[in-house]
C-alpha cells in the first residue's frame, strides 16, 4: 500500500490504493490477476448457481426490443436491444429519415412539446 493524499473542496483524504489507476504498470496488472484469481477460487462453488441464475434472468428478458422513440426538435431517439449483443444501440435520426421512421412505429413522444404524437 501506498498512502496517496487527495484534497478536493476544502476535504483531504488518503487513499491507499490510488497506486492501482496506473493500469500500464505490470505491478498493478499483477496484483489485480492475483485479486481476480483469488475471487475465483472462493467463488468456485458458486460457478453453476451463476450460471443458472444469468440463464433464468436472460431468460425473462426479451431479447430484441424497442424502446418508446420520443421526438426533441428535428431528431427522433430511440434504444434497440437485439439478441445475441451486449451492448444497447441508441438510434438517432435526423428529419429525413421521419417517414421511414413513421412506418415502422404507430406512435412516437414528441420531447419539446411533451405529446404523444401518432
Amino acid at each position: 500500500m501506498i498512502p496517496h493524499r487527495l484534497e478536493q473542496h476544502g476535504h483531504v483524504r488518503v487513499d491507499d490504493y490510488y497506486w492501482l489507476n496506473d493500469r500500464s504498470n505490470p505491478e498493478v496488472l499483477a496484483y489485480l490477476q492475483a485479486e481476480n484469481d483469488y475471487a475465483t477460487t472462493l467463488r468456485r462453488h458458486t460457478v453453476q448457481l451463476e450460471h443458472t441464475l444469468f440463464d433464468e434472468i436472460k431468460g425473462r428478458i426479451k431479447q430484441t426490443d424497442l424502446s418508446v422513440p420520443f421526438k426533441q426538435e428535428d431528431y427522433v431517439y430511440y434504444i434497440r436491444y437485439e439478441e445475441g449483443k451486449e451492448a444497447v444501440q441508441s438510434i438517432t435520426l435526423v428529419r429525413a429519415e421521419m417517414d421511414q421512421f413513421r412506418d415502422k412505429f404507430s406512435f412516437y413522444l414528441d420531447a419539446d412539446n411533451f405529446n404523444i404524437l401518432g
